[in-house]
């Protein structure tokens, strides 16, 4: 068919001006760029065109006469001539000098570019084959003229073409026949050059030109020997030429292309006979094989391109571009194989997702339908049936259509109604669906307790007789079923089935219907293990595929080898197990639940797993571990049931991270979960082979490559993209300033060594904020630039002596450094003079300006990247998550370590060693605060005057104490009685700050002032304490008289991130500080805004200077009862302070701890040793 297509002799008398225009329309579509609205029937003729008039290897526009479409109207004129004129020596000279030159223009235009034939060896060709054409006609019609009837002188042209065909293309060729052809071996391997190759090659091509000229002229000379014998045509001899000339045409525009095809265009040689004939080459072959010699060596020949016959997929080059457009029937090879010159592998290209030519893909294929198919998968190569275009990787597998393709749609839930149709208007799909399916949407839809979304992915495996509940699985294919081993090894298939879309399992009429399948194999692991649960996973092959609709969809799986540090903090578990640890029946006879029931858990990693089995039990790799709060977890009869994570990056959708396989009672120890991402490769493997596809979702975890910040592996992990994001937003800002041209850079200087005193011993070095928050370094001494015209970044390390090496360990290079922080270019610090010099920048944009909390600065010119650090982004979110985390816990250790007796350095000591063994926390973000009775009034204790030094008695104690991670601090501080009990007066006081705590807590939010939520917190604490007893008066005229800083002198909080005390509290466009008492001690007057992350920490103290001022001022004193006054000096203080994150509806608190005075005691009950026993 493509024959007949590019020699359709219609096409020659196409104006130049439409064929170069049909070219351009063929690259534009190669390309994705041809005109919107442009139809397949136009693109076809295009194509049409362009093939039939441009060189396939030059693209140049060819001689219309020698092209191939000229190859029916300029033979049918030519061969009818010979056979018309054929009885005079003269007329055979004529005609076969004109058919022969014919020849010659055509081999000429369409000659192998990448194999040249000299001008030398082209005028070679055309004379030795005129002059075999000649001498074998004028000789033929010599020695048949004595010895023949005049019928067989008609045979003459056609003797003397098939003596032109042997002397022209073999001397066209001589190339090949001289220094031979590249000859492969079954796998596509190169094993040398055969010239016997060649030579069956070339004769193969010879007599398939024989054969397309041998029907028109052997059976013509028979048609006009009888017809001339008839008295009405022998009277029309003037018609008898035209009328040859037309049944010559009517031949040759079937023989044309059928003779192109009608030879198996392969030559295979026995390597036995090579061995005789080519030893040099069997040699060879012997050293290139290692000895393995193929039995064939299967060559061919694509319109006079030789090749290889070998599989697809280790081809690169298929001769004529075979398979990269619409179909292209010119191999001729046996099926599977193709035409090609290299064993490179073809490379195919589906709408973007590139792949690899196969037989059979190790990993699902890119598409539905594969190899040719719709107009969609001709974008880049594709791969010709039966081979497939397959992924490389898992990661590149992609089964739908930006939604799921199905036969039917439930609802209203279509994406496309003319997808599979083959429009050009389909392109816009990544992946096309079948021709009988439709691309339909993937619903997800949330309720509350499970919701239709979760139950989608489950279905439960029941009891076939009463339809009695057994247990939970997992649909991960329309027709399979993940579920654990455990679950069906005492139970016959044929007594089970399974039921999907099912919501109150009892019921038996859903709405939507569910459906129901029987189990057609079970595949479990061979290597389960029954008493220790490993490879607790199991498949069950259905009979029929479930009908897909929102509320019957297979779950995503995980990549393979994901392991707990890879997972979401919180996931989500449910099913129709027990939903207590008693035993009473909810339905028929069953002890489960009727609806799904979900719980919420927490991921945890290797390191804090625990379980009743005692702390040197080693839980296998394959499993992995979640638990939520106390009495919610997964329990009986939801084995099989999925862990559902979120997908990173993508709204309310989830995979299966793992299915519930054990544990240790119900909600009293963290619950047990086969963990899919190690049995990826075992369950793809048993999936082979059956029709069936499973759903890997399409993004990467964090790679363990990847350059990012960790202290082991049970800490969190901060890559190093967060700091590339935070210059990108720095550029951002500074591209708004008017006066600045793009040869403006940003030039930073990091934190320095600082020796201590006159010794050879530094500091724990700490690096500076803002160089932290553009590039994340942690080695001191470094400068960084950035270019804001391009967005590059640079850093400049110091040069240091070789002889560092021994006592440093080994240098990092500027390579290394580039790898480690993900930055554009590195250099040494001294070569900073010369590389911004030779920019020429045109301003240097530093530091500048003073910090309001210390009232020191920076160095000078400017700085435009304040504001970026006071609202976090989703990366600084999760680290600021993590450190309180670590921080709540080490708090949570304090409590129930410390008691009188120790000194308060001990409580500090405990927090440290537990931030940094625990949450790799090297630092700590300030002073711990640490005091007991008084000292707990002392706002900034713990300094070097008062170092934590007290012994801890029976009174108050108030711990101040934040961990840092990566440069990212935490801020938290805890109140409560060294003996675990509160005393009356203390209740007071704790719940008059708790109470303002919660003030604050319920009300901020996106668009509030800080000094309202200031103000809230001393009304609600002033009103407190009125109300136990300690003052007297109205409320409003307290805060009117600035009572609230006498018991709070500082602000409610500040915001926090790689400073404790962080920036963009007082900037330019904010809101000044106030003035008036209480709150000019704020840190910063400015209204929320989402992103923002502040401590929320009032409190109340009994200062004695300040009781002492108050009770002499006549505004202030009428409001205090003295003798209560009394009775409250010495107490100290409480304080409690939370770090919060700012959102647009309210707050999410990250620190938890115990917060009421129930929970504080009931947890300091459960007393701990400290990290060291006292002798």
């Amino acid at each position: 068919m493509h024959f007949a297509w590019v020699t359709d002799p219609r096409t020659c008398v196409v104006q130049d001006a439409e064929l170069y225009k049909a070219k351009a329309l063929v690259e534009q579509y190669r390309k994705n760029e041809e005109p919107k609205g442009t139809t397949l029937d136009q693109i076809k003729y295009a194509k049409k065109l362009y093939e039939s008039a441009f060189h396939p290897d030059t693209g140049d526009l060819q001689n219309v006469f020698g092209r191939m479409s000229f190859q029916v109207p300029g033979g049918m004129l030519i061969t009818g001539g010979m056979l018309q004129w054929y009885k005079t020596t003269q007329a055979v000279v004529f005609w076969q000098w004109i058919n022969q030159s014919f020849n010659a223009l055509v081999n000429y235009t369409n000659r192998n570019a990448n194999s040249p034939v000299s001008t030398t060896q082209l005028g070679v060709a055309y004379v030795s084959a005129t002059s075999s054409a000649l001498v074998t006609a004028i000789g033929y019609k010599a020695w048949l003229s004595k010895r023949a009837s005049p019928f067989f002188q008609r045979y003459v042209p056609f003797s003397a073409v098939a003596a032109a065909n042997c002397v022209n293309i073999p001397l066209m060729r001589q190339n090949e026949l001289i220094y031979g052809i590249d000859v492969q071996d079954e796998n596509g391997n190169n094993v040398g050059k055969s010239r016997l190759a060649a030579a069956k090659g070339i004769s193969q091509v010879v007599f398939s030109r024989i054969v397309m000229a041998a029907p028109g002229m052997l059976v013509l000379p028979i048609i006009m020997e009888r017809l001339e014998k008839k008295e009405g045509f022998r009277r029309l001899s003037a018609l008898h030429g035209p009328f040859q000339v037309l049944v010559c045409g009517a031949f040759l525009t079937f023989m044309v292309p059928v003779a192109c095809a009608i030879f198996p265009q392969r030559a295979s040689l026995s390597t036995s006979i090579m061995k005789r004939l080519e030893p040099e080459l069997y040699s060879e072959m012997e050293q290139n094989t290692k000895g393995n010699i193929p039995e064939k060596i299967i060559t061919c020949n694509v319109n006079n391109q030789d090749g290889i016959c070998i599989e697809s997929s280790h081809c690169n080059n298929i001769l004529r571009n075979h398979g990269e457009k619409f179909i292209e029937p010119r191999m001729a090879c046996p099926s599977g194989l193709a035409c090609c010159k290299s064993e490179t592998k073809i490379q195919c290209d589906i709408d973007g997702l590139k792949g690899i030519c196969k037989e059979k893909c190790d990993y699902y294929p890119l598409t539905r339908n594969l190899g040719e198919g719709f107009l969609e998968e001709r974008r880049g190569p594709v791969c010709k049936k039966p081979l497939m275009c397959c992924p490389e990787s898992p990661s590149k597998v992609s089964k739908t259509c930006n939604g799921i393709c199905k036969k039917t749609c439930y609802g209203n839930e279509k994406l496309d109604l003319k997808h599979g149709a083959g429009l050009i208007e389909e392109r816009k799909i990544k992946t096309v669906c079948a021709e009988d399916e439709t691309c339909c949407e993937h619903k997800v839809i949330t309720k509350n307790k499970c919701g239709l979304v979760r139950i989608a992915r489950k279905v439960p495996v029941l009891g076939k007789e009463k339809l009695v509940y057994v247990c939970a699985g997992t649909l991960i294919s329309p027709k399979v079923v993940l579920t654990t081993a455990h679950c069906i090894e005492d139970h016959s298939i044929s007594t089970l089935t399974i039921r999907a879309g099912v919501y109150n399992v009892p019921k038996s009429n859903e709405n939507p219907p569910d459906q129901l399948r029987n189990i057609k194999k079970v595949i479990m692991h061979d290597d389960f293990e029954r008493e220790t649960h490993i490879n607790n996973i199991a498949l069950l092959i259905l009979t029929s595929e479930f009908e897909l609709n929102p509320h019957i969809q297979p779950a995503c799986l995980p990549p393979m080898n994901t392991d707990e540090e890879n997972l979401a903090q919180k996931c989500i578990v449910s099913g129709w197990g027990q939903t207590s640890t008693d035993l009473r029946p909810h339905y028929i006879n069953s002890n489960f639940s009727e609806i799904p029931k979900k719980v919420e858990l927490n991921v945890i990693s290797k390191k804090l797993r625990k379980t009743k089995l005692g702390p040197l039990f080693e839980l296998h790799e394959s499993f992995i571990c979640a638990f939520g709060q106390s009495g919610e977890d997964a329990c009986k009869g939801n084995g099989g049931a999925p862990l559902m994570c979120p997908i990173p990056g993508e709204a309310l959708r989830y995979y299966s991270a793992g299915i519930v396989s054990w544990g240790i009672g119900c909600g009293e120890n963290p619950g047990v979960y086969v963990n899919l991402g190690k049995y990826r490769d075992w369950i793809d493997s048993q999936l082979e082979g059956i029709d069936t596809f499973s759903l890997q979702f399409q993004f990467k975890f964090k790679n363990s490559k990847m350059a990012n910040y960790q202290m082991g592996s049970h800490t969190h992990k901060v890559p190093m993209t967060l700091f590339k994001e935070n210059r990108a937003k720095l550029i951002g800002e500074l591209k708004k300033v008017q006066h600045l041209d793009n040869k403006a850079v940003v030039l930073l200087q990091g934190g320095d060594n600082i020796s201590l005193y006159d010794t050879d011993v530094d500091y724990v070095f700490r690096q500076e904020s803002f160089f932290n928050y553009l590039f994340g370094v942690t080695e001191p001494g470094c400068y960084g630039l950035i270019e804001i015209s391009s967005g590059k970044s640079m850093l400049f390390v110091p040069r240091l002596p070789e002889e560092y090496a021994v006592w440093m360990g080994k240098l990092l290079t500027c390579d290394d450094f580039k790898q480690k922080y993900e930055v554009d270019y590195v250099h040494f610090s001294d070569k900073i003079d010369e590389i911004i010099g030779n920019k020429h920048p045109s301003v240097v944009l530093t530091l500048s300006g003073v910090n309001s909390d210390s009232g020191l600065s920076p160095k000078p010119v400017f700085f435009k990247g304040i504001e970026n650090r006071v609202i976090k982004s989703a990366a600084e979110i999760e680290i600021l998550r993590y450190v309180a985390r670590i921080s709540s816990e080490a708090h949570k250790k304090v409590m129930q370590s410390i008691r009188p007796g120790l000194h308060e350095y001990h409580a500090e000591a405990e927090f440290l060693a537990y931030t940094y063994y625990v949450g790799g926390c090297r630092h700590v973000s300030y002073t711990c605060i640490c005091g007991v009775g008084n000292n707990s009034s002392i706002l900034h204790y713990g300094h070097a005057g008062a170092p934590n030094d007290y012994e801890i008695k029976d009174g108050d104690i108030l711990f101040d104490m934040g961990a840092n991670y990566c440069g990212y601090a935490a801020d938290i501080t805890c109140s409560f009685p060294a003996n675990g009990k509160f005393t009356e007066d203390q209740k007071l006081v704790y719940n008059a700050v708790l109470a303002a705590r919660d003030a604050v807590c319920n009300n901020a939010k996106e668009g509030v002032s800080w000094v309202d939520m200031h103000l809230l917190a001393n009304r609600v604490m002033l009103q407190k304490l009125k109300d136990g007893g300690l003052l007297k008066g109205d409320v409003d005229e307290m805060l009117d008289a600035g009572l609230g800083a006498i018991f709070q002198p500082h602000g409610l909080g500040h915001l926090i991130g790689l400073d404790v005390h962080d920036v963009g509290g007082y900037l330019k466009d904010c809101p000044p500080r106030p003035t008036q008492p209480g709150v000019n001690r704020l840190r910063f007057a400015r209204t929320l805004k989402a992103g923002m992350y502040v401590t929320v920490e009032p409190g109340c103290y009994f200062i004695d200077c300040l009781l002492d001022k108050a009770l002499a001022d006549p505004n202030q004193s009428k409001f205090l009862i003295p003798e209560v006054m009394s009775r409250f000096r010495g107490f100290g203080g409480v304080r409690i302070e939370d770090d919060v994150l700012i959102t647009k509806t309210g707050i999410e608190n990250f620190t938890l701890v115990p917060r009421t005075v129930e929970e504080i005691e009931a947890h300091m009950a459960k007393r701990v040793q400290p990290v060291a026993e006292l002798k």
